[in-house]
């Protein structure tokens, strides 16, 4: 792993150009490690160093949080952060890297990324720019007017693009219905997990965190591991635990994850009076033990690309409990790999809580076929060999290396 700017850096630059690899900067505008970021972090680890060299550009911080999982000489890292339009200097530096660099392909993570760093990759004369959707910012809608036109200036952006990738089925048809981008210029590729990280493991690590957390060994825990904004849902869990509550039925659960709601998440504990029964551990790095330690996973989001926490909840043989949005209704499938419920429906929650811990035979055959259903469709290496096969054509199609 290298830092930009380094003495070495001039003297490695002939070879750098010369070495026949594809040059690929991966562009995060986010400070806050999270899915989209985990994503980045996994293609740049597995990507085949043989033909590909990654870059990445990102927030100082959130480089600081991914170079912890990175090994020396895995990337070459700018920490650069354009957030409006007259930062003049930060433009400048990035035009600098990508030609100081050679860059074949400037990757953008979201279309924030997109607006402020696709045009700068074009006056670069960058032969490939293409973007990756996590998820359609569908809080971006309004009424009359403002819904008819509220992603006219991301179809003026995307003319900038050559490809952009969706990480489901969802994404893609809402890339064609609501920015109205065309069939042939999105690829698929779902995401995936590294399945030898997140599988069944054994009991002591499921004992040792149940203890710590003062859970008993026979207590049913539901667990909500996801940042704590509006996206993910949890007041609408919050709510389904206190139904359940004043109907004389205890829930158990752990929060895993950071994020601005923290307080008033706990806030709204108190004043719902089920402080006794949601646990904050906040961020955490060992999730296949807190994976091991909960009974169920549930994701009550609002709105979800393809969520990474299914797909490791089910390859650990955790049953799940998900909304049924955008993306997650392709790995949840109900009642064969899962629960799907509505958005935004405490009442439903409540009694699909209800329904998984009274039949817990059944939500564990769920597990299993779940479990089945991600080592068939969503492993890494099947994501990573998609993205790299679709980098070589669009070289192949711009004749970069030819």
């Amino acid at each position: 792993m290298k830092l930009t700017g380094s003495p070495k850096e001039k003297m490695a630059e002939k070879a750098t150009k010369k070495n026949g690899k594809i040059r690929i900067a991966y562009v995060l505008p986010t400070e806050v490690r999270g899915g989209v970021e985990e994503h980045v972090l996994s293609l740049v680890k597995e990507i085949d160093k043989e033909k590909f060299s990654p870059y990445i550009v990102a927030p100082a911080c959130l480089l600081e949080s991914l170079k912890q999982d990175l090994d020396p000489g895995e990337a070459v890292l700018l920490p650069l952060r354009i957030s409006s339009l007259i930062d003049l200097r930060e433009m400048m530096r990035f035009i600098h890297f990508l030609r100081h660099h050679h860059i074949h392909i400037v990757n953008t993570h979201m279309f924030i990324a997109t607006f402020y760093y696709a045009p700068l990759a074009r006056l670069a004369r960058v032969p490939i720019v293409m973007e990756t959707t996590h998820l359609m910012e569908k809080w971006r809608l309004g009424k009359g007017f403002i819904k008819r036109h509220s992603f006219l200036i991301d179809r003026v952006f995307y003319l900038l693009l050559d490809r952009a990738i969706a990480v489901s089925h969802a994404c893609k048809k809402d890339l064609m219905k609501m920015k109205r981008i065309p069939d042939a210029k999105v690829t698929v590729v779902q995401n995936g997990r590294d399945l030898a990280n997140f599988r069944p493991i054994s009991n002591g690590r499921r004992t040792d965190l149940r203890m710590r957390y003062g859970y008993e060994q026979d207590d049913y825990v539901f667990g909500v591991f996801a940042r704590l904004n509006h996206q993910k849902g949890h007041r609408y869990f919050l709510e389904a635990v206190k139904i359940l509550k004043d109907r004389g039925v205890s829930v158990k659960s752990i929060f895993v994850g950071g994020g601005e709601l923290n307080d008033s998440l706990m806030q709204q504990c108190k004043e719902l009076d089920i402080e006794e029964q949601i646990v904050f551990a906040g961020a955490q790095k060992d999730m296949p033990g807190f994976f091991s330690m909960i009974d169920c996973l549930v994701l009550p989001s609002l709105y979800e690309g393809l969520p990474l926490c299914v797909i490791e909840a089910l390859a650990m043989a955790k049953p799940v409990i998900a909304t049924a949005v955008d993306g997650t209704p392709e790995i949840v499938i109900h009642d064969k790999t899962g629960l799907l419920i509505e958005s935004q429906d405490p009442e439903g929650l409540a009694k699909a809580l209800d329904y998984a811990q009274t039949n817990r035979e059944l939500m564990d055959k769920m597990a299993d076929a779940g479990r089945q259903f991600v080592v068939d469709n969503f492993s890494l290496k099947r994501q990573v060999q998609q993205t790299e096969f679709l980098y070589e054509e669009l070289c192949r199609l711009k004749g970069v290396l030819a």
